[in-house]
């Protein structure tokens, strides 16, 4: 099913947040780094600063996400990931 997702297509996936997390950054800017966890397993979501202004307070209270973004992969053999355009909250 993940060998299917191409890397720049879109994709949106709803979960449970796991490990919201924003370390720092040499440029200073704000990077948000979580999992989302649904039956099918865990998908990676990194957060930008201009998508994190938007949603910050979804982020960090609401425990389930809905998130649409563009499917980022390195390498076929690598796990695909998000990178987040739109969040909502789905509690």
């Amino acid at each position: 099913e993940e060998a299917s997702l191409l890397a720049g297509g879109s994709l949106t996936v709803g979960g449970l947040v796991i490990r919201p997390h924003c370390p720092p950054t040499r440029s200073g800017k704000t990077v948000v780094f979580l999992t989302l966890e649904d039956e099918h397993g865990l998908i990676d979501v990194t957060i930008f600063e201009n998508i994190y202004r938007k949603y910050a307070k979804v982020i960090f209270n609401e425990p389930l996400l809905l998130v649409t973004g563009e499917i980022s992969r390195r390498d076929p053999n690598e796990r695909a990931s998000i990178i987040a355009a739109r969040i909502r909250g789905l509690s």
